[in-house]
């Protein structure tokens, strides 16, 4: 069962916990430190940013993600990264 439809649950667990943490921590900080007035502008500048700031910190563990999930283990994850470099990470 693990070899099936467990496969990458914990790289997926951890994918969602960094997005959402990254997402609520730019946000805040981004709201507490621009000083505009509450409205609109505000609210849409400070998610559009975060998204930002959240996908480039998940990027890394979402394409680890994808392959594990498509079967192949650390040892072939690690394999890939020492073939193509770090910024395969950013495909």
């Amino acid at each position: 069962l693990k070899k099936g439809l467990y496969r990458g649950a914990s790289v997926t667990v951890l994918r969602a916990s960094l997005l959402n943490g990254a997402q609520l921590a730019s946000y805040d900080t981004l709201k507490r430190s621009l000083n505009w007035n509450e409205g609109p502008a505000l609210h849409f500048f400070c998610g559009f940013a975060s998204g930002v700031i959240a996908q480039t910190a998940v990027m890394p563990v979402d394409t680890i993600k994808s392959q594990m999930m498509l079967g192949s283990g650390w040892k072939d994850v690690f394999a890939t990264l020492r073939r193509n470099g770090p910024f395969y990470l950013y495909r």
